[in-house]
C-alpha cells in the first residue's frame, strides 16, 4: 500500500480557499435573513442577497413597479441594495398615506448619497423642525413674487407665438421652440434678462442641460430623485403633450377656444385672475397631467412611527416611496 501527501504549500491554498469559501456562503446567508420581510410586512418579489430586488434596468423604473403593481396590488415592497421601500400606489392607497397618515409619513429617507449632497438642508433631503421653516419661507416667498413671474411667461408666451407665425402654417417640429421659451423663461428669473432663439450662446446652454438630463435619466441618475432642472423638462414634456392631446381630443379643443373666446377674448393676454373663470379649460389641463402621468414617482418619505396600511404593518423608519399611478387609474377619470 502507497500512501501519498500533498505537498504543505498546497495544503495552504486549500485551506485558504475554502475558507473564503465558507466565509462568503456564510455572509450570503447572514445578508439573506437580514433582508427577510418580517411578518405581516407588504409582500413583493424575491429578494437575492446584497442586490435585493431585481428589476430591469433597461426599463424606467415607473414602468417596472408597474408591473409589479399588476402582480402584488397597490400595496408592495422592494429592495434596491440596503434599502427597502414600500410602494403605494392608487387613489385610496395614496390618500391613505399622504392625507390621513400625513403626520407619520412627513420625514424624508436617510439617503446616503442624499446627505452627502444636501448636508440635511433643502426642501428635499430635511425634516423636521428645519424642513417646516424652509417650507414656510419658500411658500411665503413664492406668493410674494407670484406677479413677477406671470409677467416674464406673458412676454416669453409673446415672442413663442411670433417664432410660430413664422412658420406660416406649414408643419414644424414645435419641440425646439417650446425648449427655448421655457428656458428663457427660467432665464429671466435667473439671470434677468432673456435671449434670443437662435443666440449661440443660448443653444450651447441647452445643449449641455440636454447632455446633463441625459445623464440623470440613467437608473442611477435617478437615486438622486430631484435635479435642479427638472422642473424645466417636466415643463416641456407637459406643453408638448398638451398639444398632442389636442391633436387628438378635437372636440375638447373646440369647447377650449370657446371658453377662451367668450373670457380672455382675442385682444388682450390670459392672466392667473382668469383661472376662476374658465373651469373647462382648467378640467382639460388637469386630465392632460392626468393622463401624461409627467412625474410618476413621487420623493420618498420615511415613516417614523409604527402604523398600518391596507391591513399591513410598516414599521417605523422604512422608507415610503409613492408612485403615482392613480394618476393613470382609468376609473378615476373624467369625460370631457
Amino acid at each position: 500500500m502507497e500512501f501519498r501527501f500533498w505537498p504543505i504549500s498546497q495544503l495552504g491554498k486549500l485551506n485558504v480557499s475554502m475558507l473564503l469559501v465558507v466565509l462568503v456562503v456564510f455572509l450570503l446567508i447572514v445578508d439573506f435573513v437580514r433582508k427577510r420581510r418580517p411578518r405581516n410586512f407588504p409582500p413583493g418579489p424575491q429578494l437575492f442577497p446584497l442586490v435585493g430586488t431585481i428589476v430591469d434596468l433597461r426599463q424606467p423604473l415607473h414602468l417596472e413597479m408597474q408591473k409589479l403593481t399588476a402582480r402584488y396590488g397597490n400595496i408592495f415592497s422592494v429592495q434596491f441594495g440596503g434599502l427597502t421601500f414600500v410602494v403605494v400606489s392608487g387613489y385610496q392607497m395614496v390618500r391613505e398615506a399622504l392625507v390621513h397618515q400625513a403626520e407619520i409619513f412627513a420625514d424624508r429617507p436617510h439617503i446616503p448619497l442624499l446627505q452627502e449632497i444636501f448636508r440635511g438642508f433643502g426642501l428635499i433631503s430635511s425634516n423636521g423642525h428645519i424642513w417646516r421653516q424652509q417650507r414656510k419661507f419658500v411658500s411665503a416667498t413664492l406668493k410674494s413674487i407670484a406677479v413677477s413671474f406671470e409677467s416674464k411667461v406673458q412676454e416669453e408666451s409673446r415672442y413663442l407665438v411670433e417664432a410660430m407665425e413664422e412658420e406660416k402654417g406649414q408643419p414644424f417640429d414645435p419641440h425646439y421652440k417650446i425648449n427655448s421659451a421655457v428656458s428663457n423663461i427660467i432665464c429671466s428669473i435667473t439671470f434677468g434678462n432673456r435671449f434670443d432663439y437662435h443666440d449661440s450662446n443660448f443653444q450651447e446652454l441647452l445643449h449641455l442641460l440636454a447632455e446633463t438630463l441625459l445623464l440623470i435619466g440613467s437608473f442611477w441618475g435617478q437615486v438622486k430623485p430631484v435635479c435642479c432642472f427638472c422642473n424645466f423638462k417636466i415643463c416641456v414634456s407637459v406643453y408638448i403633450y398638451a398639444h398632442i392631446c389636442m391633436y387628438v381630443f378635437l372636440v375638447s379643443v373646440e369647447k377650449v377656444q370657446i371658453e377662451i373666446d367668450a373670457v380672455i377674448g382675442q385682444c388682450r393676454q390670459p392672466t392667473m385672475e382668469d383661472k376662476e373663470h374658465m373651469p373647462y379649460t382648467s378640467a382639460v389641463l388637469s386630465e392632460v397631467l392626468r393622463m401624461g402621468n409627467i412625474v410618476p414617482l413621487g420623493v420618498p418619505r420615511m415613516s417614523t412611527n409604527d402604523t398600518t396600511l391596507a391591513g399591513f404593518h410598516v414599521p417605523k423608519v422604512s422608507p415610503d416611496r409613492c408612485c403615482r399611478a392613480v394618476w393613470i387609474s382609468p376609473p378615476y377619470g373624467r369625460e370631457l
